[in-house]
């Protein structure tokens, strides 16, 4: 008989599709660059992200997550903690995140 998976996130996920801007600094060259993406879903303490570029595990970033309507953008502080390659090329990024505030409108 199988057993199902642990669930090991703390806190519910909720299906959340809005666009992203990604801040990441290269490890080697120290350099920044952005990256836009999009979110599957989030948490209180994680975001799941569709981007173009793979971010090694383990990276800490940034991001702004723009919501719909007249609402500023929100920045947060993250972690990679699992990446996956998609089907189509892209990959799907699972990131620990810490809120860091709202942008001034």
């Amino acid at each position: 008989m199988e057993t199902a998976p642990t669930e090991r996130r703390s806190a519910p996920r909720f299906a959340v599709v809005v666009p992203v801007m990604l801040t990441v600094r290269d490890s080697v060259t120290k350099r920044t660059h952005e990256e836009s993406g999009c979110t599957r879903d989030a948490s209180s303490k994680g975001v799941y992200i569709y981007a173009d570029t793979a971010i090694p595990e383990g990276t800490q970033f940034e991001f702004t997550l723009f919501l719909p309507s007249d609402y500023p953008g929100v920045h947060y502080q993250a972690r990679v903690v699992r990446v996956e390659p998609l089907d189509d090329g892209s990959f799907g990024i699972a990131a620990v995140t810490r809120f860091i505030g709202f942008l001034s409108s």
